[in-house]
């Protein structure tokens, strides 16, 4: 029987709160999806949303030496891994210095698929949904 690796773990996760991100020192304890010169890009636990959906905070920590000027960004997403798609619901953003977030927007509305995000966002979906026997 096949069983998405993403619902099974869940109950193997702690839990997460669907309406504020981790502090910026849990989530660099997140597990790191990709990294480049200026941004490591860190998932964190996952969490089940409406309809057998899986919600899961990201986070894009600025490196060291970019950590004075460049803020650290929280995204919430929304994945749909039987149907292979994916939206972001928030965006919030934590300023050199600050301990507060501030919202980015509100999010997407509409379901994008792997071919029309950034590979990382792509990369997210493909490891989440993972399918296993």
């Amino acid at each position: 029987m096949m069983i998405t690796a993403a619902i099974a773990v869940l109950a193997l996760a702690p839990p997460q709160s669907a309406t504020q991100p981790a502090s910026l020192e849990e989530a660099a304890g997140w597990t790191l999806i990709m990294e480049d010169g200026v941004f490591q890009r860190r998932r964190g636990p996952l969490s089940l949303g409406e309809n057998d959906t899986v919600l899961i905070w990201t986070a894009a920590l600025p490196q060291p030496e970019h950590a004075a000027t460049l803020g650290a960004v929280f995204q919430r997403f929304e994945l749909d891994c039987p149907g292979h798609k994916i939206r972001r619901r928030e965006g919030l953003v934590v300023e050199p210095g600050a301990t507060a977030t501030t919202a980015l927007d509100g999010g997407d509305e509409s379901w994008g698929y792997p071919g029309s995000q950034p590979p990382w966002v792509a990369r997210l979906l493909v490891d989440v949904c993972t399918v296993t026997d």
